[in-house]
């Protein structure tokens, strides 16, 4: 029992050294050294730690001058006692000025040490040694050593008290804990690295982008509900996710034009997407279909004029600029000019091979050259487009070649 009292004080005064004061990063720098060490301090000799027994419950060291001394000692990994001392030094102890500024020796523990020689080869418990932090575990940082050796000073110090509560009177030892404080030196050493490791910092930024990726998560599941009653699609945009199989966008780029659509570019995409693949899929695919047909994406001018009556001898024609080129921004166009009423018409056709009537779509409106000229014919729900030939001097011989003057688009 009065080893382990005596060994006490130096493990409270070695957890006081390696603990920073004044210089918080230094004091850092200070602990991580200490804690790196790999020796062992007993009667005046160091020891440097060599290996493990295969069986996990001896540590082996070697004098630190290895090559010239055969002497050994044997210590517990768990407890960090030693339990064997193996052959003799061949050398004179190390003089304690030149020994490690943060070992320090206790005179309490320096008195009582047996001369050097006289434990050769004994498998005594030790009388007064000093085992520095144990061996650094491959892989692991200065943070967890630290905490193995608080652990490890905390399990002596039960195993200490255990041994004195054996010779107590259960009254004295139920008294003495309930007055027990907690170590004060442990303490300051936890609190010390749970309140500024960079380990922490990492969490906190990994934390901070989780919250802010869930955030988004909700905003966009919010739009995601968003029926197809409820918005308005841009029919360029949703053409264009349809050809690429990406339909589950529609509802997130419904506000979207193609010309707003083929500025995004791919980081703006990843946001929007939320998947980084996906949005490398729509802007790659937007980039070739503006680089494959550069004249599809233009604006093409188209002009239209009501069917005329037999008095009109000078029609006058409506000129239509078609940026998306579809047929719902040309129908806009004639229901806002008043050429048509959309309550009343209900289908849009065009003349095709043989006189025959093709239902007016987007790839037709896309398929007009520019400066095409057309004549609105409209009969009961029907609207129908005729083409015509737009000549400059002239006059009116037919249905299909008029004389016209154009008003451009206010």
């Amino acid at each position: 029992m009065g080893e382990v009292k005596t060994e006490a004080p130096f493990l409270e005064q070695l957890l006081d050294e390696v603990t920073p004061s004044v210089d918080f990063t230094e004091g850092l720098i200070g602990i991580a050294e200490n804690i790196n060490m790999e020796e062992v301090y007993d009667n005046g000799y160091i020891f440097t730690y060599d290996k493990d027994s295969s069986c996990g419950q001896r540590s082996f060291w070697r004098c630190e001058r290895k090559n010239e001394c055969p002497a050994r000692v044997h210590t517990n990994p768990l407890t960090n006692q030693i339990i064997k001392r193996l052959h003799q030094h061949s050398h004179e102890p190390p003089n304690p000025d030149e020994l490690p500024p943060w070992l320090l020796f206790n005179k309490t523990e320096e008195s009582g040490t047996s001369p050097c020689g006289e434990y050769a080869q004994t498998s005594s418990p030790p009388g007064t040694c000093v085992l520095l932090p144990c061996p650094v575990l491959p892989g692991t940082s200065a943070m967890q050593n630290l905490s193995q050796l608080i652990v490890q000073t905390e399990e002596k110090a039960i195993a200490g008290d255990r041994e004195e509560d054996l010779a107590e009177p259960p009254r004295k030892r139920l008294r003495k804990l309930k007055n027990r404080e907690p170590p004060t030196d442990v303490v300051s050493v936890k609190e010390l690295f749970l309140q500024h490791p960079t380990e922490f910092w990492e969490l906190f930024e990994a934390t901070r982008k989780m919250v802010e990726f869930l955030k988004g998560d909700e905003s966009a599941s919010s739009v995601s509900c968003v029926t197809s009653t409820d918005t308005e699609y841009d029919s360029a945009v949703s053409k264009f996710l349809d050809s690429i199989e990406m339909r589950k966008y529609k509802t997130l780029f419904a506000k979207f034009s193609m010309d707003v659509m083929k500025s995004l570019n791919t980081e703006e995409l990843t946001r929007l997407c939320r998947n980084e693949a996906d949005a490398l899929c729509i802007y790659h695919s937007l980039k070739i279909r503006s680089s494959s047909s550069p004249t599809s994406s233009a604006a093409i001018k188209v002009f239209v004029r009501e069917s005329p009556s037999e008095f009109d001898d000078e029609p006058m024609f409506q000129m239509v600029l078609l940026k998306n080129r579809t047929k719902e921004e040309f129908v806009t166009f004639l229901e806002k000019k008043g050429i048509i009423d959309t309550s009343v018409v209900e289908r849009f056709c065009v003349s095709g091979p043989g006189g025959i009537k093709v239902e007016l779509s987007d790839e037709i409106v896309e398929s007009w050259k520019n400066e095409s000229v057309f004549q609105i014919d409209i009969c009961k729900d029907v609207c129908k487009l005729e083409p015509a030939t737009l000549r400059r001097n002239g006059k009116n011989y037919g249905n299909t070649t008029v004389t016209a003057k154009t008003q451009g688009q206010n």
